[in-house]
């Protein structure tokens, strides 16, 4: 359960904040394990803009910023914690 915010600051600049909550997984298949809830928040922010004949987006994300400790029950390794808090800068271009 959760929501999302997208925001267009203006032509060029896009935001977005995303929280969510996933719940204590009991009721799992035979082979799933049982993990515990978890609260995760994301934020990315983009630039888009044109450079002579090349398109570029520059964007930064920040993911699981409250640093939860998370398990997936449906993964074939559901004691293996996932990424803790992360940041990816990058550049796409089309040309």
């Amino acid at each position: 359960m959760g929501t999302r915010l997208k925001a267009d600051f203006d032509e060029s600049l896009k935001g977005e904040i995303e929280y969510y909550r996933v719940f204590k997984q009991d009721n799992i298949s035979k082979f799933e394990q049982v993990t515990s809830g978890y609260n995760m928040l994301n934020m990315t922010l983009a630039y888009k803009n044109k450079l002579s004949h090349t398109e570029y987006d520059l964007f930064f994300k920040a993911n699981n910023l409250l640093d939860q400790k998370v398990y997936a029950h449906e993964t074939f390794l559901p004691y293996i914690p996932q990424i803790g808090r992360n940041f990816s800068l990058g550049l796409n271009l089309n040309f």
